[in-house]
Order: structure tokens, then sequence, then C-alpha cells
């Protein structure tokens, strides 16, 4: 980042400098007295402070009362709430050397610093959030007192006391009591509770959320491939595949591979599932329970295909294809080679198992093997190639196939549907006897000839017959817009998938005779959003549904198969939305709804509203979002709206993309804006703010060049000038072949300034936020640069925050994640609510 974060450390400060306000919770939660345990190994704690592991760190979490503990001598004690006295709580008296613990779930409702004072007879212990903060005192000590002084960002934070007294005693207290600095309407306030839930308004608290993925069902729908990823105190992140059991959940099979192993595919049979680890891939029989390594660090190893008996693989690597050039001078003759996704490197490989006997079925070239498959009984392979042509769209796919006995190539047709969206990159399949295939791909196909400039990003489903090359629409008439995850019927007469209608996901069976949208079954509570799903068989499924109110869990044939994260739920406050649609100057509806955070998190007076768009050619969900969750946990309402141009809401809807820039999808959100405020007399009109990210980025610099209703704004890797962004940004020119269809900057110069928010800088007086990856090659970092620089010789209010080694979406690391979405809400304290001190403290 161009500028240096300041830690929040921990301070010690001289006792006539501390705040005299001073707050005592009311109640604890309250564990012990226990048998201490066997003493120790001997370690220096004064030469290594972390040599001391407190005996519950990991395993008390945020325990609520009646939640039981097995302790080492054989007992299970449980948490019991206890109320202060005017010493503070009580410590039951123990035979022999013996340990207690209290905690207190302490919030406060703003930025800033205080002092958290414990008082107690013995060896005393504090802990802030798990980690050792203050310590002093021995076992044998009457009287005890430690403190700890640190900053405390909005949220609630858990207090740990661990006490320690040697021999028998006859009881005594334990006091805490925690001093915030400042005074008056300045001073934070802090209450406590021993009760757990509150809303997550600390974004490291989110770390902990479960994530599932890589479902894959065995063609029976008995057996389950999930991949399981969870994310540790330091943000690391630790991953493992496991395969359930659906009857009842069991784990069949645990961590196969390692930790970056993911199913690929179960063998036609049910009696194997093919693997991969990095360059890896491994066979696993589901008889034997063995796991056999059938190829070992295969260089740049892509996709990969098992024929339906097993007995050989096809997949595209870079073994064998010449080193890329490392530094020196570039060379570039050709758009495409700017594109990090135009690997035409790769060589197609067939291998033989048995023998480990393989060769090339295709080199490497000016094309990209997208997509392929075994066809029939596994004697023929199906490929899909996307090569560049002369005119637009600028490529096209050729598809064909192969005769592995024969090594003889029939073409089949080739599709002129370009490169953003192609063939084969969102969803492929071919039927289970061979003779077609079913792809996802843009709704028509592109280039100057056609009437309508379609959104190529409002994809359809097509069936191609492989022996005609004629190709069918089949949702040609369904308004929800195709999300992939494609699976055969097993009679072969019909496809099942996932669609995006509107703000929520939708099963979808496709006859070949018609459409069919399917309720999805979600056992204990309905789903909004479907994060991953597969299928089996004539009805069997498996997905990672969520709510914005409940977090992913998985549920198989309509019944709960995994719920990692109930937990959390237990412990975290969450809101349901309702609804805010409206209406757009033409009429069109409009899906907008509103986030308000729970009474707890509220503050006092008008709520504050921050608005979340995106503006391009896909919607913004319903369903978990952990960015969302965390600006309403924070105290503001929030809004989404989806405007004008994108997907899943019918092809009229979907096609005001093309050309659009910030015209009728700011419109939209503007009007929904007004709208939302007029409908709700607990929002405050003067303190509305504003974010986006990427299309979304833009849309903020946009809306501010419109309006000055918003009182802050924070552009995430926006793009302020589209000429420079046509030019410069990897896929600047491929996505706008599509979302700027037939402008060019040679040929539409007043457009691209028209459109463009960097022309129209003057307008903007609302303080803006931007943040960007240093090395964002999808938008890059000189589109906020050059709305800074265009700013700040205006004299306006901008700041601007470089992360370095950062690409686009700002989530290389766990650490740069939290601090860009810590900022947006510090940002929008600063201006919404006259609370600058998180700003300002973070870059002193």
């Amino acid at each position: 980042m161009i500028r240096a974060l300041v830690p929040l450390a921990t301070l010690l400060v001289a006792p006539s400098l501390l705040a005299t306000t001073s707050v005592e919770p009311a109640s604890a939660l309250v564990l012990g007295p226990l048998s201490r345990p066997s003493p120790r190994l001997t370690l220096d704690e004064a030469a290594d402070p972390g040599a001391f592991v407190p005996e519950l760190a990991a395993s008390a979490a945020w325990p609520e009362e009646g939640d039981e503990v097995a302790w080492f001598d054989g007992t299970v004690p449980a948490w019991r709430a206890s109320a202060a006295r005017d010493d503070g709580f009580a410590l039951e008296a123990a035979e022999g050397r013996s340990v207690s613990f209290a905690i207190v779930y302490a919030t406060v409702d703003r930025f800033g610093d205080a002092e958290l004072l414990v008082d107690a007879p013995g060896d005393v212990r504090l802990f802030v959030e798990g980690e050792e903060a203050a310590h002093g005192g021995a076992a044998d000590a009457d009287a005890t007192s430690v403190r700890h002084r640190r900053t405390f960002r909005r949220g609630t934070h858990r207090l740990l006391v661990r006490v320690e007294r040697a021999g028998s005693s006859s009881g005594g207290s334990l006091r805490v009591r925690i001093e915030p600095d400042g005074a008056g309407d300045d001073a934070p306030v802090w209450t406590t509770s021993a009760t757990a839930l509150h809303p997550p308004a600390r974004y490291d608290e989110l770390r902990e959320v479960a994530r599932i993925s890589g479902l894959l069902l065995s063609p029976d729908g008995g057996l389950l491939a999930v991949r399981r990823s969870e994310r540790g105190p330091a943000g690391t992140t630790w991953s493992r595949l496991d395969l359930l059991r659906v009857d009842d959940g069991a784990v069949v099979a645990a961590a196969l591979g390692g930790s970056g192993a993911r199913a690929v595919e179960w063998r036609r049979d049910g009696k194997a599932l093919l693997l991969r680890d990095g360059g890896d891939l491994l066979i696993w029989d589901r008889t034997t329970r063995a796991l056999t390594r059938v190829l070992e660090d295969e260089p740049g190893l892509g996709t990969v295909a098992w024929s339906p008996d097993g007995r050989e693989l096809a997949f595209v690597s870079t073994r064998g294809a010449p080193d890329a050039a490392a530094g020196g001078n570039v060379r570039r003759t050709e758009l495409r080679e700017r594109l990090s996704d135009w690997p035409t490197a790769p060589h197609l490989w067939h291998l033989v198992l048995a023998s480990g006997a393989r060769r090339r079925l295709a080199e490497p070239g000016d094309r990209v093997q997208d997509a392929f498959a075994f066809l029939g009984d596994g004697g023929r392979l199906v490929v899909l190639t996307n090569r560049p042509i002369g005119a637009r769209p600028w490529f096209e796919t050729d598809v064909r196939t192969i005769d592995l006995r024969t090594g003889a190539e029939t073409p089949v047709a080739s599709l002129r549907m370009g490169f953003e969206n192609r063939p084969g990159l969102s969803g492929f399949a071919a039927s289970p006897d061979g003779t077609r295939i079913a792809f996802v791909g843009p709704p028509s196909e592109l280039g100057d000839d056609v009437d309508v400039e379609p959104n190529a990003f409002d994809p359809d489903l097509f069936v191609l017959d492989l022996g005609t090359g004629n190709r069918t629409n089949v949702t040609a008439d369904l308004a929800a817009s195709v999300a992939g995850h494609l699976r055969w019927t097993t009679d072969g007469n019909g496809l099942r998938f996932l669609a995006t209608e509107g703000s929520r996901n939708v099963i979808v069976q496709a006859r070949l005779d018609g459409l069919d949208v399917l309720a999805l079954e979600t056992g204990s509570a309905g789903a909004e959003r479907v994060h991953d799903v597969d299928f089996a068989g004539a009805s069997s499924f498996a997905a990672v549904v969520s709510r914005t109110d409940r977090l992913p869990w998985l549920v198989a044939d309509g019944r709960d198969l995994l719920l990692p994260n109930r937990p959390l739920e237990r412990r975290w406050a969450l809101t349901e939305p309702v609804d805010q649609s409206f209406e757009a100057d033409d009429g069109t509806p409009i899906e907008a709804w509103l986030h308000r955070p729970v009474p707890s998190a509220r503050g006092e007076g008008k709520l504050p509203l921050v608005v979340y768009y995106y503006g391009g050619a896909t919607p913004s969900l319903r369903g978990w979002n952990e960015l969302h969750a965390f600006v309403v946990a924070n105290g503001y309402a929030l809004y989404v709206v989806n405007p004008r141009g994108a997907n899943g809401y019918g092809r009229a809807f979907a096609d005001h993309h093309a050309n659009d820039w910030g015209e009728k999808a700011g419109a939209d959100i503007l009007r929904g804006v007004e709208d939302v405020l007029s409908r709700n007399d607990d929002l405050d009109p003067t303190r509305v703010g504003g974010f986006g990210g990427s299309y979304g980025g833009f849309m903020t610099m946009s809306l501010l060049t419109r309006t000055d209703r918003f009182a802050a704004a924070v552009s995430l890797y926006g793009i302020s000038n589209l000429a420079s962004y046509f030019g410069d940004g990897q896929w600047g020119w491929t996505y706008g072949d599509q979302a700027m269809a037939r402008s060019y900057p040679w040929s539409h110069a007043d457009w691209y300034a028209e459109h463009s928010p960097l022309f129209h800088a003057d307008r903007i007086t609302t303080p803006l936020l931007l943040l960007h990856g240093a090395e964002d090659g999808n938008v890059p970092p000189s589109e906020s640069e050059q709305m800074f620089t265009a700013l700040r010789l205006l004299n306006r209010p901008v700041e601007l925050v470089r992360f370095a080694g950062e690409d686009h979406g700002l989530r290389g690391t766990w650490e740069n994640r939290v601090a860009h979405r810590e900022m947006m809400v510090d940002w929008f304290d600063r201006y919404l609510r006259g609370r600058p001190e998180a700003w300002e403290e973070r870059w002193e």
C-alpha cells in the first residue's frame, strides 16, 4: 500500500493518563474451579512469552451458558452465568491447586483506545481474542492486578481471564474493568454481556466461515466428494477433500490427496474416482479404498477427461512445450498475446493408464484447447478449440472429433461466439451416447452483421448434434441466465443445470421437448443462493446453499447433510433483507432490497445508508455475502440494486448492457436511492454512501459526476477512462468488444469522453476513496491514479490506496482483504458519522 498501516499495538501507560470513566460487567460466564492439570514441562516463560498455552485457548471459542467442557480429570463441567457483586465475580473455594476461567463479551460502538484492568487472587492471565494480553502474580498471591491498553475496533470482543491458585483456597473475587479514553459524546460506549450473540462487525471474525466447494456425486448418488476449507487465526487456509455417504453424511474417506486435492470425475460405473492435486493425478478405488498415483508432477496440467471404462485419460499440459522466455524484452505482434488466458503452449495428450503410454493429439499453436470429452464407449474424443479470426468478434470456436484408434479428425462446426463467454468455458458436457454435446455460450453468434448487439454475458444452453453440426438453443425462452454445472440425464433426453433468475439461483431441468424449472429442496430452511451443485441418476442432487441470514451449508436430495457453520450462526446476529423493488423511468421493474442492522448495532437517530451496486452484466445475488454482512453489522442500512443491463431478468433487460456505461444503470440506481429514502423514514437522506467494485467502481465514479446525493463513496479497482481501459486493460478490448460494441476511440471519441468519469472529474464534489491493487492487470491501477490526479488538481476530497502485490479484487492475502474492507467502513464512518478516528489513526 502507498501508506503503511499502524498495527493495533498494545501500549502501557501510567495510571495518571487513564480515563476516569469505568465500565464493569454486570455478568460473566464462569468455569471452575477445576483441578490443575499435571505440571507443564519446564519452560522459560519470561524469555518466551508464547511458551504458555492456555488450556481453553482453542476449545473455549465463544461459549454460551450451559456449554460443557471435557476436563483432564474426566469431569465435564459447564459454563455458568455469574452476576457481579460489589467487588466483582465470586470465585468459589477449591481444594488443592486449581484454575478458574471467566469470559466477558464486551462490545464497543466505535473505534477507540481503552484499558482493561483485572484484579484477582493468584496467577492472573488476560486474553483478548484468544491472544494473551497481560500476565501477573503467582499462584499463591493473595491479590494480583494486571492491566492492558490497546486500540479496539467497533464490535464485540472476547475477554478471557484465567486464574490459577495454589493449595486450598477459600474463594475470593474476580474484578474486570474497562476504562475507555475520551469524554462526553466523543467517548466510545462500551456494553458487556455473558451472551455471545452479536453482529460480526470485525471483519477478521469472518475468516471463520467454513467454505464447501468442488461437489461431485457418484453416478449412483451414493457418495459425494466435497472440498472443505477454513482459515486459521493468522488467515492461513487449510483444505481437504472428503468423501461423504449421502444417506447419513458419514465420512467414507478423509483428506484424500494433499491439501490442494480436487475431485475431477467418477468412472462411469461409479467404482473409482479421479482426483488431482497440483500436477498429480490419482485414482481412488471405491472397493479397496486404495489411492493410486497415475500421473506425477505434470507441468502445466490443465483440463482432464477420463474414458468411460477408466482405461484412458486425455489432458492438456505444457510437457514438451518450449519454455517461456524469462525477463528481457518482449515482442508482441498480435493482441491476443496480451491475454493471460490465451495459453497456446499446452499440448493435448492421450494416456493409456495400464502401460503409461502417451501421445500428443494436438500440438501448441495459435489456438486454445478449451474443452474436450470422451464420446460414447470412449473410442472418440470431442474437442472445442478457440482460435483468432480477422473480424469481430475476433475469435471463433471450432468443434471437431478425433478417432483415438485411427487418429482421424472430423470437423463438426464453427461457432462465432467470441472470447469472453465462448463455448466450453462456462459449461460443457457430452451426451451419454456420444452423439451430442451441450455447452453454455452467448445467446447468438456475434459480429458486425447482427442487427441487435446481444449481451454476450447473458448465456444460454445449446445442444449440438455431432453428426449434422446443427445446434439448438434449449433455453431461448428462459428468462433466467444459465450459470453452468451441466449434467445430462441418464436417459440422454435432457439436462440439468444451474441458472440465475434475478437475484436468486434455480435448478432447471431441460428436456429436449421443453423446460421445467425445479423447486430446490433445501432441507431445514429455504435457500436463496446455490454456491455449487452436482447431479446424479434420475433425480439426485447435492448443493451448497445459503440465505442472507444463514451461512452456507450442504444439502443432498432435500436433506441437510453438512452444517459446518452452525456455531457461527449461533454466535452472529444476522438479519433478513426486505424487498424494495421499484420501476425504472420507462416502467421496467427493477429488483432491489434493503438490509437493516440489528437493534444492538443501530445507534441513535436515523440510520446512515450505504448503497451497493455493480451495474455490469451480472446481477448481485441474495444469500450469504460476507462484505454485505460486515457493512450492516457496523450499523449501516445497506441497499442493493440490480439495474438494467444485468442478466437473469430476460433478454431485453440484459441487452441494455452494451454501450450503456452508466446511463440507464446509473439512472436506475439514483431512482432507487430516492425511492428507498422516500419509503423508509428511519433512513437519513443526508448520510448516504455508495460503493462498488470493478464495473461497480466505474459506476461509483460515474454516479458522482451526475449527482451530489452521496456524502461519501468508495471505488474499488474501478475504470475512470474507457479509452485507456480499452487499450491498457488486459481484457479491455475483448470485454469492450461486447460492452462497447462497435465503438472505438478513433471512431467514437465523443462517446468515450461522454461516458468516462475522468472527463467530468470537475463535477465531483463527494469525498471519494479509491482502492486498487498495484498489480491489477484486469483494470490497471492507472485508472484510479488518473482520477486521483484530476481530483487533487481540482482540490477535491479524494484519497488513493494502492495495495502492493495485489491483483484485481484485492484478495491476494487475508491481511489485505481485511484492510481494504475495514478502510471502506472507516471512510464511511469519517464522512457519514463524523468519526474520523479509525481512518486517521490507521495512517499515523
